[in-house]
């Protein structure tokens, strides 16, 4: 990762309180920046503020004070199609409850988003089977999610995330209901995203076992960031050749 890459996403002393009791405050005077290619851990124990924080920088909940930018844009002062737009169309969400339609098969599940947009029945599912291909999902394109395992279930998460192809993604505890092996096969998929489709990974997670796939963790605790570690041997590390 090259040092002049560009922030692509920025937090200033943002702070959320649900309450107006000191107890309920979420997040204390955070300010982090996230840079084009970067791959990022938010980690501490539950509680701590680090989903409150992923979501606050998506745009799904508004701070108490603070700002996000988006690459020097206000998030909070775009209009709604504006933000509409960045969700559609410049980060991915893997959220830690997947919501599955139950009703529509895996195929239907990943296509959802180029449907809302409108894109045409045949473009939509070509562009659905190559990534349910890439993640060695196309076996299970017919069947319903609930008939898939927890790690395949991520998968296809994955794959719908990508549909419109963001160039930054966001994961919400990923590995969170997953056995340890499939843990490391999904872990190795976002890093591959991030090395070889060089996308910006911001991921929250409490398991100490994956920090050295992150450029840079961010540790909290009480809604605060109290340390920042960067992993220097990744820092410059160029993609890997594929396994044949």
């Amino acid at each position: 990762m090259e040092r002049e890459h560009y922030i692509v996403v920025e937090a200033r002393n943002v702070t959320k309180q649900y309450s107006s009791v000191s107890e309920s405050m979420a997040l204390k005077e955070v300010t982090l920046k996230i840079r084009s290619g970067e791959f990022i851990i938010l980690f501490g124990p539950s509680g701590c503020g680090k989903s409150t924080l992923l979501n606050i920088i998506y745009g799904l909940e508004r701070p108490t004070k603070g700002e996000v930018y988006l690459r020097e844009k206000k998030l909070f002062e775009m209009s709604e199609r504006e933000l509409d737009e960045v969700h559609r169309y410049k980060i991915g969400y893997v959220f830690q409850q997947f919501s599955f339609l139950r009703n529509l098969n895996v195929l239907d599940n990943v296509c959802l988003p180029k449907m809302f947009i409108g894109e045409p029945f045949n473009s939509r599912r070509k562009r659905a089977m190559q990534l349910l291909e890439e993640l060695h999902l196309d076996q299970f394109s017919r069947r319903y999610p609930q008939e898939l395992s927890g790690g395949q279930q991520q998968r296809v998460a994955l794959a719908r995330s990508q549909i419109n192809n963001p160039r930054i993604m966001f994961f919400d505890e990923p590995t969170g209901n997953l056995d340890k092996k499939t843990g490391l096969h999904v872990m190795n998929m976002i890093r591959k995203m991030n090395r070889h489709s060089k996308k910006t990974v911001v991921m929250v997670t409490h398991d100490p076992s994956y920090l050295d796939y992150a450029h840079r963790v961010i540790y909290m605790q009480d809604g605060q960031i109290i340390k920042e570690k960067n992993n220097h041997r990744l820092m410059f590390l160029t993609a890997p050749k594929e396994s044949k």
